[in-house]
């Protein structure tokens, strides 16, 4: 979060870089573009940056924490005359732990049909946080347990 709230920060106060996420690519090859920026150079301007994307934020506009995704995707849709800067003193705080402690919280108790509420979340909004790898496609005590074993 701190990371994108800096960026925002950063483009609001360099309108000239508002190019960089606001580049695409044909509608031809998907929208996807080459990179053009040359890293291999110590020359700024050899390196060819504002003719390059921030694709990182593309890509984080589908990460799986609506906070993180939320943030990417409003870079560069601010106003810049009316939209105070981030604070990042708020940003500091926030850690994966604690992310992962808000959204615990929040889907902790789910709204039900008729505004009551349920404790532990609903079956259909529960995520698996862990993967115990299979030993086979069977029970082990199943019939056909021996037949098919995953290695």
């Amino acid at each position: 979060l701190f990371a994108v709230a800096l960026v925002s920060n950063l483009l609001r106060k360099h309108g000239e870089c508002a190019c960089l996420i606001h580049r695409r690519g044909k509608d031809d090859e998907g929208g996807l573009m080459e990179d053009v920026f040359v890293e291999d150079v110590d020359d700024l301007v050899k390196t060819r940056a504002l003719e390059s994307s921030l694709w990182e934020l593309a890509a984080l506009e589908k990460h799986y924490h609506p906070a993180i995704s939320t943030l990417a995707k409003s870079v560069g849709f601010e106003d810049d005359r009316t939209t105070p800067m981030h604070d990042m003193e708020d940003f500091l705080a926030h850690t994966y732990r604690s992310l992962f402690e808000q959204e615990k919280k929040r889907l902790g108790s789910v709204v039900m049909s008729g505004g009551r509420k349920k404790k532990g979340g609903g079956g259909g909004s529960r995520v698996s946080l862990t993967f115990v790898e299979p030993e086979g496609l069977f029970a082990k005590d199943d019939v056909f347990g021996d037949f098919f074993k995953c290695s």
